[in-house]
């Protein structure tokens, strides 16, 4: 079974052989800074401004959550100084962030994403939730590149996890494979609603 993770760590779809489920809504619309958050939805910049006091762009939001964002404890916890606005005098201000609060600040979407999974599981029919103990979840876009993403998924669901071989576009050259060999691939697509012509 695979898991497609976008870059926001989206999850449009999760699609299993026999099983399929889709997204909350605000899972598609989910904002990771605070610049263009919908007040409505969570975002990853509003822990910094609620702790912190201090408004960072998307830019500075993106760059925290791929150079210290985390699913799981890291090996060595790491710190960096963040620029932004201070949210009562609107001047620059700096503050030190560190990746265990970068982690609390992911653990809601992190959370929502093995519920997801979790669900998808559940549907899952017997013989194929046999398969997949044995060979295990496969992440693959940009959100599987999140640190420790697997180690927690492995955790909370008590199957294998693991991060695809070139997640970023494994998906796209399997799809790309698929219509090479769309002859072969007749068979698996003669489910209700899908017209392999």
């Amino acid at each position: 079974i695979g898991f497609q993770l976008g870059a926001r760590y989206n999850i449009k779809d999760l699609i299993a052989v026999g099983a399929s489920y889709s997204s909350p809504q605000w899972f598609d619309d989910f904002q990771w800074n605070s610049a263009n958050a919908n007040p409505n939805l969570p975002n990853f910049g509003a822990p910094i401004v609620i702790e912190f006091g201090l408004d960072v762009g998307a830019n500075t939001a993106e760059e925290i959550k791929i150079q210290m964002g985390s699913a799981w404890p890291l090996e060595q916890e790491v710190t960096a100084d963040v620029g932004g606005r201070d949210t009562v005098t609107g001047l620059p201000r700096t503050v030190e962030l560190t990746s265990a609060q970068v982690r609390d600040a992911l653990s809601e979407p992190v959370s929502a994403i093995i519920d997801a999974v979790r669900t998808t599981l559940d549907r899952t029919p017997p013989e194929l939730a046999a398969d997949i103990m044995d060979r295990g979840v496969w992440l693959s876009g940009g959100g599987a590149l999140l640190a420790g993403l697997p180690q927690r998924m492995s955790h909370d669901t008590g199957m294998p996890c693991y991060v695809a071989k070139d997640p970023l576009y494994c998906v796209a050259i399997g799809s790309g494979r698929a219509l090479e060999s769309i002859e072969a691939m007749r068979g698996m697509m003669s489910s209700p609603g899908i017209d392999p012509t």
